[in-house]
């Protein structure tokens, strides 16, 4: 019983895991090219092509970790204030 036990805590522990990952990230392809598109066209209103493809691809994976859609994210995002939106874009400027 205590070795069935030793196998299947891991697991379990595992297959959560896993799932809150997946919970995390479930933006839609469309949804992730909407966002690049328009993040990399307003950024390039301030910097160049490759900076902004690069800002806004990490932007993205912020993003992606923080809400669990491009909808959370929209709506969330709208709420922000300016304090909080400059240190949500900190870790990719």
């Amino acid at each position: 019983m205590k070795k069935l036990l030793l196998i299947l805590i891991p697991l379990v522990l595992l297959l959560s895991c896993e799932s809150k990952k997946n919970e995390i990230n479930i933006w839609a392809e469309e949804e992730q090219n909407a966002f690049k598109s328009e993040c990399i066209k307003n950024a390039m209103k301030n910097v160049g092509k490759k900076e902004a493809e690069s800002y806004c691809n990490c932007m993205l994976q912020e993003s992606m970790e923080k809400w669990k859609s491009g909808v959370e994210g929209d709506k969330e995002f709208l709420k922000m204030t300016y304090e909080e939106i400059l240190e949500f874009t900190e870790p990719c400027r």
